[in-house]
């Protein structure tokens, strides 16, 4: 079959499928050869080659549609080539074209001239040269593509005056230089340029008109290996800002000189193949996320000068094993560390070297290092069973909120090393009977919740523990001179007034009078504070039988992974649990009857989900978007699955159709479906599952099935 009629065939068949109307270009059908016809020319075949020529890629073009090749056009260039040659001619063709983005991100090339045969230049054609400096177009006459993309903005444009290249120049303001008359070109300095693959900007720091350094603002995101330059146009690079190298997730390895100050949030985050990273001696800052998920480095020195590692900087480097603080470190911030193998191989009191950062909430005595020197940012926060604690002499710093809410903490000694603690270090402790203050120079944040107020304050005279106390109202106790107890009187008991709402650990609650006869029946779930992790939900509080999970009680508690529900509970409220996105454990007690709409939904880390027997229905979007759900059993007392139930799950999404099951019911339908046999054993078919199915002609239902929903 010849190309006339096979590309006649193709597009028939096309504008048949789709019911339209093609018009095709006269030149597809210019294109038919003829057996018979001789041509001592170049002859066409069906496709035309690609040919090579050092590091180009060109095509032969037949450019009157008669058969026959008339010039050649280039089509590519290696993204590497250090230098290149455009060729007069190729297999006794003439070169005239340049195709579009031929060299576009050509990132090592320098200089490049563009010879007289070549006759056009199509859009993008030296797009994105980075380092080029100088193209030549020797063609007076050559059509260049009328766009600012056309030719690298980073290029003087070397041609002759009145030319096209000329025109082109002054339109989009580059440097022109005439080949006939070279002129040295004026150096003007760059405010904001690119090097190799970085993007800067130069920063005038004290605004005063004068440029002071450079600043890293960006890379190539497939940039494999970077060394950053100690100067660039004689400025030093003493910053990388925010967001540089933000998802280059190509980059293996980066040299950071020792100019560099300063390293900005979210600087490297999402560079997850980045094995190495040195940080120079230089930097005294290094901003929150600067290194988050970065999952393949395995070690980092943070040098002398840093004094705050910031929030979640090196959170989610799954394989960070071994970190080095330096003497100069006041502060680690919370979830610094999170998800981190430095944290999850420890076990008990987790640390960073030198520093607490964390503890499993299992613990009851916590024995500090004698080698510790700092308490991270909420290192012991909601360690409810914590009983007591021993910190070592040679602890400095007692960072924000370390122990708040460690609701069992009965008595602390802070030893005569500590200079600091932070705010709220020990608030929430709501048994705190008694804390010493050894050092009495010791720096208390001045504020009430600091301390719990629940504590007498033992330190001595003068100190700044006995102005604390004095300050906010506290009892203080002069250890240098211990005083008896003052024994008051026993008073009549008094019956206590009861709470409708209040807190068990991390979650809130609230009584409920169900048949409004006066009395409470039982307590419901209505809250969870955003950074719990594990939580047991108790069986009964002050006495309540917990019943209910109310509605949104733990939505978007986006850390939490386990729940365990006694089987007291019975219903659970809409969007109780949606948004709890690393959660992965879950058991759903046979008590439960009553699952609300989207109870579960965006749960992606849930695998498998048991629906207990007396459930009688599942709800709208009860399970949608659990897009690792893969497994879910359903009891024979649901009557009914709701819209949407199931939409994209693993569930769901793991089917090749043409109808999509969830156990024994029917939750969906392939759209382009004609026909429906459904299985032998279901029970029932969800609502709005065969929803969109137009083409679906045929449809078998087997006996057994109990529920044909809406649609």
């Amino acid at each position: 079959m010849n190309i006339k009629m096979k590309l006649a065939g193709i597009l028939t068949a096309i504008a048949c499928a789709v019911n339209a109307t093609i018009v095709v270009p006269m030149s597809a059908y210019a294109l038919e050869t003829s057996e018979s016809q001789e041509n001592t020319e170049t002859e066409l075949p069906e496709e035309a080659p690609d040919g090579v020529y050092g590091p180009l890629t060109y095509v032969p073009v037949d450019g009157d549609s008669d058969e026959v090749y008339d010039y050649i056009e280039i089509i590519n260039c290696d993204s590497f080539a250090e230098t290149v040659e455009i060729p007069a001619e190729l297999e006794g063709l003439p070169v005239k074209g340049i195709s579009s983005s031929a060299f576009q991100f050509c990132n090592v090339l320098t200089e490049i001239v563009v010879p007289e045969n070549i006759t056009y230049l199509e859009d993008r054609a030296f797009a994105d040269c980075e380092l080029l400096k100088n193209i030549t177009i020797k063609n007076p006459e050559c059509i260049i593509f009328d766009e600012v993309y056309t030719l690298s903005d980073t290029a003087v444009i070397n041609g002759y005056v009145d030319s096209t290249a000329e025109a082109y120049a002054l339109k989009y303001g580059r440097t022109f230089n005439d080949i006939e008359n070279p002129t040295e070109p004026t150096t003007e300095f760059i405010v904001e340029g690119t090097y190799r693959d970085l993007t800067y900007v130069a920063v005038d720091e004290k605004a005063d008109g004068v440029y002071d350094y450079i600043e890293i603002k960006a890379c190539d995101i497939f940039a494999k290996t970077v060394s950053i330059p100690e100067t660039i146009n004689d400025l030093p690079v003493k910053s990388i800002g925010e967001g540089a190298f933000l998802n280059c997730d190509s980059m293996t390895a980066v040299t950071i000189p020792n100019t560099v100050t300063s390293i900005g949030a979210s600087a490297f985050e999402g560079c997850s193949l980045l094995e190495t990273i040195t940080i120079s001696d230089s930097v005294t800052t290094i901003g929150a996320k600067a290194f988050a998920g970065c999952e393949t480095i395995y070690t980092v020195a943070i040098p002398e000068g840093i004094t705050l590692i910031d929030s979640g900087t090196f959170s989610g480097c799954t394989k960070l094993n071994k970190i080095t603080v330096p003497s100069t470190l006041k502060n680690i911030k919370s979830d610094a560390f999170f998800n981190t193998a430095l944290v999850d191989k420890h076990t008990g009191i987790k640390y960073a070297d030198t520093w607490v950062i964390g503890c499993d909430d299992t613990v009851i005595v916590a024995e500090i290092d004698v080698d510790a020197k700092g308490i991270a940012e909420c290192a012991f926060r909601h360690c409810y069973g914590l009983e007591s604690v021993n910190m070592p002499e040679g602890l400095n710093i007692i960072n924000e909120s370390a122990f708040e809410s460690c609701e069992s903490l009965v008595s602390v000694t802070v030893p005569s090393s500590v200079t600091y603690i932070g705010p709220n270090a020990f608030n929430g402790c709501i048994f705190l009977e008694n804390i010493t203050i050894n050092n009495p120079e010791c720096v208390i944040f001045d504020d009430a919740a600091t301390i719990s107020a629940t504590a007498a304050i033992n330190g001595y005279s003068a100190s700044t523990a006995q102005k604390y106390a004095e300050t906010y109202s506290r009892t203080f106790i002069d250890v240098e001179v211990p005083t008896e107890p003052v024994t008051e009187p026993p008073t009549e008991p008094t019956e206590p007034e009861l709470e409708t709402e209040g807190t068990y650990k991390a979650l809130s609650y609230q009584l409920i009078d169900e048949d409004a006869d006066g009395t409470f029946d039982y307590a419901e779930i209505t809250a969870c504070e955003a950074d719990a992790l594990t939580v047991e939900i108790p069986a009964d509080i002050n006495g309540y039988t917990v019943k209910s999970i109310g509605d949104n009680a733990f939505q978007l508690c986006d850390v939490l992974t386990k729940v365990v529900i006694p089987d007291t509970v019975t219903k659970i409220g809409a969007s109780a649990f949606e948004f709890c996105e690393v959660l992965r454990v879950i058991s759903i007690p046979e008590s439960v009857t009553s699952i609300g709409p989207w109870a579960f939904a965006s749960c992606p880390k849930i695998p498998s989900v048991i629906i207990p027997e007396g459930v009688t229905v599942i709800d709208e979007g009860t399970f949608s978007e659990c897009t690792g759900l893969r497994k879910v059993t359903i009891p024979e007392s649901v009557k009914a699955i709701k819209s949407d139930a199931f939409y994209n799950t693993g569930l769901l999404n793991a089917q090749e159709g043409p109808v999509y099951y969830a156990d024994t019911w029917v939750i969906g339908c392939n759209q382009d479906a004609t026909a429906a046999d459904i299985a032998e054993g279901t029970r029932g078919i969800a609502d709005y599952a065969f929803q969109q199915c137009y083409e679906l002609k045929n449809v078998t239902i087997p006996e057994g099935v109990v529920y044909i929903g809406n649609c």
